[in-house]
């Protein structure tokens, strides 16, 4: 027997088992959004492998993505402000970029995506010559 309560943060999923033992698993409910095919081994004991959805993969790689100019990015922020140089709007323009970048590498739009990766590198390069 499986009930599952739900509110705006949680899902509890409480299984009774043959013997009549009470089996509780909390997790916090939006993670799940992106993973929603793999909800079931979610709540489960994990004890088999997990088959990852394509919309995970990519939010994987997207994130792993802003990885590689995200340092370059805070390192250009503490110096404007260690040298009491305005570069806020680049960096503004840079984070907008950003996002755009992760929600099209999520919807797999591939040409806007590089074009917002490209903007964002502009966004730092002007930002870096802001400093100098």
């Amino acid at each position: 027997m499986s009930i599952l309560l739900k509110n705006n943060s949680y899902k509890v999923n409480i299984i009774t088992d043959k013997r009549g033992l009470k089996n509780k698993n909390l997790a916090i409910h939006k993670p799940f959004l992106i993973n929603v095919k793999n909800l079931n081994w979610q709540m489960s004991n994990r004890d088999e492998s997990l088959d990852d959805s394509v919309l995970l993969k990519r939010a994987r790689r997207a994130g792993a993505n802003i990885l590689e100019t995200l340092p370059i990015y805070l390192a250009f922020c503490l110096l404007s402000i260690i040298e009491v140089k305005d570069i806020s709007e680049p960096a503004f323009y840079w984070l907008i970029l950003r996002v755009i970048h992760g929600l099209c590498y999520l919807l797999g739009i591939a040409y806007v995506r590089t074009l917002a990766w490209l903007g964002s590198l502009g966004c730092l390069i002007v930002m870096g010559l802001l400093l100098i």
